[in-house]
């Protein structure tokens, strides 16, 4: 499994989560709606597993396997980064990874006239 690429997907399809587990295709968060990605086969159980020893490290990841749940960050370099939650569930591992931009975009960059709507009142 080719995790960089799956995120780097999901942000070019202006997704903001990408849910993986066990035994089921990688699934996107577009506008609200869970979106299995039908191109990628269902990860086995050996590619969560080495996905997340490769993200947590040996260490991090034992600690992992015995609380069955981990919180961390994970950044790809010059494109952005991402809040991970991994979870064990049933026996199967599974994660969420938040899509957090390195820039955040400003009012300007999204079309608004910065402007307030209305009359402002004070209290």
């Amino acid at each position: 499994m080719d995790l960089d690429q799956l995120l780097i997907e999901l942000g070019q399809n202006q997704g903001s989560d990408l849910h993986i587990k066990t035994g089921r295709p990688p699934l996107f968060r577009i506008a609200g709606d869970l979106l299995p990605q039908t191109s990628y086969p269902e990860i086995t159980s050996e590619d969560m597993k080495a996905t997340m020893t490769r993200l947590m490290g040996p260490e991090r990841m034992r600690v992992f396997l015995q609380e069955m749940e981990a919180d961390f960050s994970y950044e790809i370099p010059g494109y952005a980064r991402f809040r991970v939650n991994a979870f064990i569930q049933r026996g199967l591992i599974g994660s969420v990874m938040r899509l957090v931009p390195l820039e955040v975009p400003t009012i300007e960059k999204n079309g608004a006239s910065g402007r307030a709507e209305g009359p402002l009142r004070s209290s």
